[in-house]
């Protein structure tokens, strides 16, 4: 069963339990607990797994972060530091949604999504790490979802903890 499986949905990269019953109409979803165990499909939430191969690939997190959550993009801190702009080195991967905020936690990583009104939802291009395409905030975008998210930075003395590198911007 899983051999068939995963010539299946392999090439999808993250699937869900719905796109399974499509294709499977009696899947027993306790294969998807014994798969786990046996580590041959990874959880990356309730309801959507990927595969082992992918998991450590370059580009594989952010791909999920748009994945474990919809409609997303990445932006805040984790852009600022992508880009070279913030020294900090940001842990989890931070994302922009209209849907509520919430974190996701697993063995991948650690995803935050901030929630903005529909208005605020522009500001991000397609980009491509490897194979993965995911949606990521332009620079300048990241920076006004910061100042919307977060009103402590209204002064210049604040702006200055951001520590922004002035030799790339």
């Amino acid at each position: 069963m899983y051999i068939d499986f995963k010539k299946i949905f392999f090439e999808q990269i993250c699937f869900s339990h719905h796109q399974i019953e499509l294709v499977f109409p009696k899947f027993d979803k306790k294969n998807l607990s014994r798969w786990q165990k046996k580590e041959y499909i990874v959880k990356l939430r309730n309801g959507l797994y990927t595969f082992p191969e992918y998991v450590n690939q370059n580009g594989f997190n952010l791909y999920a972060a748009n994945r474990i959550y919809q409609p997303s993009y990445i932006s805040l801190h984790y852009v600022l530091n992508f880009y070279g702009i913030i020294p900090e080195v940001i842990n989890s991967v931070t994302s922009i949604s209209t849907l509520k905020s919430k974190q996701f936690n697993n063995s991948i990583g650690k995803f935050s999504f901030q929630t903005v009104q529909p208005k605020m939802f522009f500001g991000y291009e397609i980009k491509r790490t490897n194979s993965f395409d995911f949606q990521m905030a332009c620079p300048e975008k990241a920076l006004i979802d910061i100042f919307y998210l977060y009103p402590m930075y209204n002064t210049a003395k604040e702006i200055e903890q951001l520590r922004f590198d002035d030799s790339v911007l």
